[in-house]
């Protein structure tokens, strides 16, 4: 494993902390605005908090995420900000080493994504729509 290798694997496992801590950005069900969502280890149950009009659920929750786009008849979605900046990261690498893409004792999102997020003819457009995306994290 080359150094510069090394350096993008130790970027992802502190960018999957970050995102697993983060929450998951969804679209509020009342006012479409931003809400967050966190996990509790309770039956699986989680918390949505709306940031714009303070709506708020707790349960067994199906959120819909607000970091998505279509992308040739595909979804792209992102938990949160975190999780954007990995996808972006990785996408915009020229490194495909085989220990970012395939599982090991760790199972965090960048090591089971899909093949057209990896391949490099998709390369330039999928980091136009993270550019959308990440716009969206300004907008309330």
């Amino acid at each position: 494993m080359t150094q510069s290798s090394q350096t993008l694997i130790e970027e992802f496992e502190r960018l999957a902390r970050i995102a697993c801590a983060s929450g998951i950005l969804a679209v509020c069900p009342r006012c479409q605005g931003q809400a967050v969502v966190h996990g509790t280890a309770v039956n699986n149950e989680s918390q949505l908090t709306c940031q714009s009009c303070g709506y708020s659920k707790s349960g067994k929750l199906r959120p819909q995420y607000r970091l998505r786009a279509e992308f040739r008849g595909r979804t792209l979605w992102a938990r949160n900000a975190a999780h954007l900046t990995m996808l972006e990261r990785y996408i915009g690498s020229d490194l495909r080493s085989e220990q970012l893409w395939w599982p090991q004792e760790s199972q965090d999102d960048r090591r089971f994504l899909p093949k057209w997020l990896c391949l490099a003819k998709n390369r330039e457009p999928l980091l136009k729509v993270i550019g959308q995306l990440r716009r969206k994290l300004t907008e309330n």
